[in-house]
């Protein structure tokens, strides 16, 4: 932190407004968890933020982000791997920038609550041709107006 002339904050805890407002104005997101994250919800909120993230390439870190695009992976435990992406993020404000963008776009093809309602709906119809079920009645646009 030292060593990041002052471009690190510790803000402490905050309300998730105020979360994704500090996401939309920061440059990079660092996620250096070395445990195993079955869902990146940190990471997808990065995304939707518009926010590229540095994580390690371990659990649902290595396959949400396309390192290079989105962000960068770094093997996890590897300080020296972790230093040089965020070095090298913060001193390629362009490359940092498309990356941010990429992200965004990535959230919205992927991640989106009307986007998950229709890969969600696809799986139940998948399930329910699979069991050959014949007297379902399935409706998508029931589903998605309560």
């Amino acid at each position: 932190v030292a060593a990041a002339g002052g471009m690190v904050q510790w803000v402490g805890r905050k309300s998730k407004a105020e979360i994704y407002d500090l996401m939309r104005r920061a440059s990079l997101l660092v996620f250096p968890s070395e445990w195993y994250e079955p869902f990146g919800l940190v990471i997808v909120e990065a995304f939707a933020n518009g926010l590229p993230v540095v994580a390690g390439r371990i659990g649902a870190a290595a396959e949400l982000i396309d390192s290079g695009r989105t962000g960068f992976l770094f093997e996890p435990g590897n300080p020296m791997m972790l230093n040089a992406a965020v070095r090298y993020a913060l001193e390629s404000p362009e490359a940092l920038a498309c990356m941010g963008k990429a992200a965004a776009e990535e959230y919205g093809a992927k991640y989106t609550p009307a986007r998950n309602l229709s890969q969600l709906t696809d799986i139940y119809a998948e399930a329910i041709r699979a069991n050959g079920a014949k007297n379902l009645a399935f409706n998508r646009s029931e589903v998605a107006n309560g």
